[in-house]
């Protein structure tokens, strides 16, 4: 028998069955009868498919046979591990069993198992958790989950611990011996190294070269290579002498004699003059926001602006370190009467750039073309906003973990609906939401992928009921959303001491419970943004009470009707200096009191509205300015180089959203409603894919080098998206709680029903496929779902058994995205390329390239059938298929379409190797 040494010390005998819970057992265990090889009373009873088992009930012989469980600790090593199951089959878990270490924080307990399902837990130091590497789970009714698995007899594992497989598959994963490489890798036993070769077999086609270079397929000399290419750094390049050579002079340049990929500050400017009259031109130029835009007459004396003949009759230049980001440009061509224009003339032409990445307005009824480079380097690990993922909870619907916390307002609205076989409740009450049940669920939020999580906001709000905003609206609410301030009225002479000190929302927890989430949050790496509620406050409020009357708020409307949401909600008129003031104070003192790293700032366009800017304090009274001014100077070294804050403009207009952008004054980004409608159409509806494709391409960069949007898909102002997907709402659609909040037309769609799922499966695909900060509004990831406001903030689901299985598909595809965009930083920080759409196919394909030294092509198809991929659209080569962690050779196929297919609703994400 192998290695029957290494669990001696592992069965325990089972004279001690209690229900397993988390209580101490006082009773000791003797060691004696810790051995796999102990007789039982029942042993020589036992038929040869039956196992002898002693506990409470006598000895007996039960169907089954000894199975080994394993746990290898995730990090520090724990003095103790122990199992807990209803292993036997009986009702009653039995006691907790020790576990052994046999290898350096890998512990093994070999117990005998009836046949069939049976559930279990690891207890790791006092913690109970399912086991982390089963997959297979089920709830444990506590609000948590057990490890489940289907014994069958005989158990004959290929190995138990790594020391189980010598050779090259040296890691025992799943009782099976693999090798530790991640594909397309493989163990070189002599290197005891994960290697792409091991003989030169292993690169005849590989087009680095076809030697194995200390486990990398390429070159050692030229001779390796044949025909026009040369050994460049042990790999095999098109021989060159001048970038020319190199053919795609737009993404290829010679560098020591072989074609390699431009640095990525460098790029080709290329004109093509066609049938223009050049023969009175003296030089073309190009013109950009990175030169200055020169004119004919500054250009005079600047050679490096010039494009310079190509011999073909077009022109070109190479711009050396060219600065990051998004950049617009012209051509102009200086005619040789510049200096002195003949009538009519102006002696030069402006020229909108064929080869430009996109085209943006010039302000003057032409385009200027767009240049998109990548907009971060990969220098180093360290937290970046580019590669954040957001989650955003609201605090009362996500888990209630401190039911002591939980009360009611009087007088508010709350329904049970029931349709199609479900129920599901429509609150505009408090549910029990808080921030132990917040922080006990990180582990949920972190496991999905997320880094950044955006919390509602946590302040003290309103404690009566409100009548709703719209007419049409006769339900009453509470302030469980955290919208309806009331703050104290607090005095900010000392900043970092107001008094009396701001209060959180006591439904939510305390402001020590508060500050532990944070902290919690922190200890994982992970990110922290408030809501930040700065328009309004609750008429009940003290900060109001004591300012009635005396200009810090409109006391009738305001100058935009659309400011005040409520009679209840006063506004602030922050042309009042002492009121803006109060306000940024306060908003900096909560993000310094609990080191959160950003803010959500609600209805950012009602603080300035367009309306109120005729009179000119508006000019003067920026609250938005004032409180990034403030932050910059207080807040040192924030994490990822910025105190991150995105802005809420619920408009479908990119010019009014872009007003509000700018790193330096206002705000990093905002959430980018246009981007969302065009994703609704192409991926829920029918349109064309050429539109969300030349708008991408663009708006990646729209608002500006250094800003970071946040893109979405729903939010708690939209009704829910499995329903945008399932085709139930329009694009632009919004909440009105009259007709979409409190029916019962938003039922949950069944797992026999797949194509939601899929579609939204496949917005994601994109959304984690491009720059900008992905949000995921809690509960999308399962497809939850629900119809305007407050149908859309429907408690949490944490019970498995009400989850179907297109739901939790959509989650593991969701979790595999999160991984690959983690793994893989071009998809955040590089430069998209739009490659191919094809409109009667539904079908785009994209890359992500010029930065992080990667190259990844991304294949979507919203269609309802498999479709081919044109063959124009991968180059030639080998990839590895980031979804199915497998590796895939294109070959070009002479025919119109290729060899790569993309199933129905479905995105296919290749890195080119």
């Amino acid at each position: 028998m192998k290695k029957d040494w290494i669990y001696l010390g592992i069965l325990v005998a089972f004279g001690f069955l209690t229900a397993c819970d988390d209580d101490d057992n006082d009773d000791e265990v003797d060691d004696s009868a810790i051995k796999s090889d102990v007789s039982l009373p029942c042993d020589n009873k036992c038929q040869s498919n039956e196992i002898c088992v002693q506990d409470a009930r006598g000895d007996r012989c039960i169907k089954g046979c000894e199975r080994s469980f394993v746990y290898r600790a995730q990090g520090l090593i724990p003095t103790s591990v122990e199992i807990c199951g209803d292993l036997t089959g009986d009702e009653d878990w039995q006691s907790p069993q020790p576990m052994t270490q046999v290898e350096e924080g890998v512990y093994v307990a070999k117990l005998p198992v009836s046949l069939g399902r049976h559930q279990y837990k690891f207890i790791v130091d006092g913690k109970w958790i399912p086991d982390p590497a089963n997959e297979q789970r089920e709830n444990d009714g506590q609000n948590g989950e057990n490890s489940v698995i289907d014994h069958q007899c005989p158990f004959q594992p290929e190995c138990v611990v790594d020391s189980d497989c010598p050779g090259e598959k040296n890691v025992c994963r799943a009782f099976q011996c693999e090798c530790g490489c991640a594909a397309p890798q493989m163990c070189n036993a002599d290197l005891s190294d994960c290697v792409s070769c091991i003989s030169n077999d292993d690169c005849k086609n590989d087009s680095n070269g076809p030697v194995c270079v200390s486990g990398v397929c390429g070159c050692n000399s030229k001779e390796d290579c044949g025909g026009n290419q040369t050994c460049h750094e042990s790999r095999c390049r098109l021989s060159c002498q001048e970038h020319h050579d190199c053919g795609d002079i737009a993404n290829l340049g010679c560098y020591d004699e072989g074609c390699q990929p431009h640095p990525l500050d460098r790029k080709y400017f290329t004109f093509h003059p066609g049938n223009r009259d050049l023969s009175h031109m003296l030089w073309i130029h190009v013109a950009g926001d990175f030169n200055g835009w020169p004119t004919c007459s500054a250009a005079e004396s600047h050679d490096e602006y010039r494009l310079k003949p190509k011999g073909d009759g077009s022109y070109e230049t190479l711009w050396e370190h060219m600065p990051k980001g998004r950049h617009e440009y012209k051509y102009v061509i200086c005619y040789d009467d510049f200096r002195n224009p003949s009538p009519g003339m102006t002696g030069d032409e402006w020229i909108t750039p064929a080869d430009a990445d996109a085209t943006a307005n010039d302000g003057n009824g032409g385009f200027n073309g767009v240049y998109i480079g990548p907009n971060t380097t990969c220098d180093d690990d360290e937290f970046d906003w580019h590669d954040a993922v957001m989650y955003y909870a609201v605090v009362d619907r996500f888990f209630d973990g401190d039911p002591s916390n939980n009360s009611q307002v009087p007088n508010v609205s709350r329904e049970i609906k029931n349709a199609g076989g479900q129920s599901w409740v429509i609150s505009g009450q408090y549910e029990g939401g808080d921030f132990k049940g917040l922080t006990e669920k990180l582990s949920y939020i972190q496991d999905l992928g997320a880094n950044a999580i955006w919390l509602s906001a946590p302040y003290d709000n309103r404690d009566v009921s409100g009548e709703a905003s719209s007419e049409y609206d006769h339900h009453t609410y509470s302030g469980y959303h955290g919208y309806w301030p009331s703050p104290l009225n607090s005095d900010y002479s000392s900043p970092d001491n107001p008094s009396p000190e701001p209060k959180v929302e006591s439904h939510y927890g305390t402001s020590e419970e508060l500050r532990e989430l944070i902290e919690k949050t922190h200890e994982r790496g992970m990110k922290v943004i408030f809501d930040y509620v700065m328009n309004h406050v609750d008429a009940n409020s003290a900060l109001y009470q004591a300012h009635r009357g005396d200009g810090w708020f409109y006391d009738d409307y305001p100058p935009s009707p659309g400011m005040r949401f409520n009679d209840y909600l006063p506004v602030f008129n922050f042309t009042n200096d002492w009121a803006r003031n109060w306000s940024v104070n306060d908003a900096r003192w909560w993000a310094k009191h609990y080191g959160i790293d950003g803010y959500r700032l609600d209805a950012i366009k009602h603080v300035i509205p367009e309306e109120a800017k005729e009179t000119p304090r508006w000019s003067q009274a920026n609250w938005l300015m004032d409180l990034r001014n403030r932050l910059n100077q207080d807040i040192r070294n924030p994490a990822g180089g910025r105190f991150y804050m995105v802005g809420e403009t619920f408009s479908y207009d990119e010019k009014y959203i872009k007003k509000f952008v700018d790193d330096q004054t206002k705000l990093d980004g905002q959430f980018d409603f246009p981007l969302k409608d065009k994703l609704c159409g192409q991926f829920f509806y029918e349109a064309a894919t050429d539109i969300l494709a030349n708008f991408e391409v663009g708006n990646s960069y729209y608002y500006g080098a250094n800003a970071i949007m946040t893109n979405f898909i729903s939010n708690h102002d939209l009704p829910r998206a499995i329903h945008l997907a399932n085709r139930q709402v329009g694009c632009t659609d919004g909440s009105d709680s009259a007709s979409n909040g409190w029916t019962t037309d938003y039922v949950q769609p069944g797992e026999d029903n797949p194509v939601p799922y899929e579609r939204l499966a496949l917005a994601y695909a994109f959304l984690m496929t491009i720059p900008g900060i992905p949000l995921i509004y809690y509960g999308d990831e399962i497809g939850l779902a629900g119809g305007g406001d407050p149908d859309n903030r429907r408690s949490m689901i944490w019970d498995e058994n009400q989850i179907n299985a297109r739901q939790k598909e959509l989650r593991a595809k969701l979790k595999k995205l999160l991984r690959i965009r983690k793994e893989h930083k071009v998809l955040s920080r590089g430069k998209l390329t739009s490659v191919q759409t094809h409109n009667d196919d539904a079908t785009w394909v994209y890359k992500m390239s010029g930065a992080c030294q990667e190259e990844i092509y991304i294949g979507l198809n919203r269609s309802d059938e498999e479709r081919r991929i044109l063959d124009t659209a991968f180059p030639e080569g080998h990839y590895f298929d980031l979804v199915k962690d497998e590796s895939v050779e294109i070959k070009k196929t002479n025919q119109e379409y290729g060899n790569v297919t993309i199933p129905p609703r479905s995105y296919i994400i290749y890195l080119k190797k």
